[in-house]
């Protein structure tokens, strides 16, 4: 039995992220269903949050004492891994319209770029899981030409965003902006950490092993809470407030 005496900071930080997650996609997905069609954003960000926290399940379930094998951690990297990169690439395609600067050309030549993108991941992680062999040097490339990049990309826009609404931006946006920009640094810090893990793990034990970092947990934990908050602060003022 669970004892919620025995809880630790993680435990309590996962439960939390996992709430916030999915109290902040249902908001997203119902203002997107009442009020906001029109607006894709409102649902990429649902749909994003939802992957986010979905990572953090099996994890929680692990806390509660559930047995989950290594086939079983196996099967569930394979067809989590390119989906979360899918809600990285939706987060970053809401933050580009928030910053509104992009000219319809433009939009539809990275609309195609981001959509090839993510189908090469989706190709890419197909045969990283389908030659165990290569998985630990394949995991290092995935990490570096999918996540760390998209997060480069999103710290940019973030950037950008920032100088363009300097001295006119008000607390709300401006907390959820900070909000998300942590997120996206904790973020960027985890996959460095996985890097790092990888690095000196043995071929045959590595993803055991990653599965178990507690600190990877932990900000995983973390950045679904703030991009819980941060997207529903930054939604409010962009896409549910009207425009003056």
């Amino acid at each position: 039995m669970f004892i919620l005496s025995e809880w630790s900071v993680d435990d309590y930080l996962g439960l939390l992220g996992l709430i916030s997650g999915v109290l902040c996609s249902l908001y997203l997905l119902y203002d997107w269903l009442k009020y906001r069609r029109e607006q894709s954003v409102t649902l990429l960000w649902a749909i994003s949050l939802t992957l986010f926290y979905i990572f953090l399940i099996p994890f929680i379930l692990v806390k509660f004492g559930t047995n989950i094998t290594l086939p079983e951690w196996f099967t569930f990297f394979a067809n989590t891994i390119p989906l979360i990169f899918l809600g990285w690439v939706f987060i970053y395609w809401g933050i580009l319209q928030m910053k509104s600067s992009i000219t319809r050309g433009k939009s539809f030549r990275l609309k195609l770029f981001l959509s090839l993108w993510v189908i090469t991941s989706f190709i890419f992680y197909a045969f990283r899981f389908s030659s165990p062999e290569y998985g630990k040097i394949l995991s290092v490339i995935g990490i570096v030409i999918f996540f760390l990049t998209v997060h480069a990309l999103c710290l940019s826009v973030l950037w950008g965003l920032f100088k363009k609404e300097w001295g006119r931006i008000n607390i709300q946006v401006s907390t959820g902006l900070i909000l998300m920009t942590l997120a996206v640094i904790l973020s960027t810090a985890r996959y460095i950490i996985v890097l790092g893990g990888l690095a000196q793990l043995p071929q045959d034990l590595w993803l055991l092993t990653i599965a178990s970092f507690d600190i990877g947990f932990i900000l995983r934990s973390v950045v679904v809470i703030l991009l819980a908050v941060g997207l529903t602060l930054v939604h409010r003022h962009y896409f549910a407030e009207p425009k003056a």
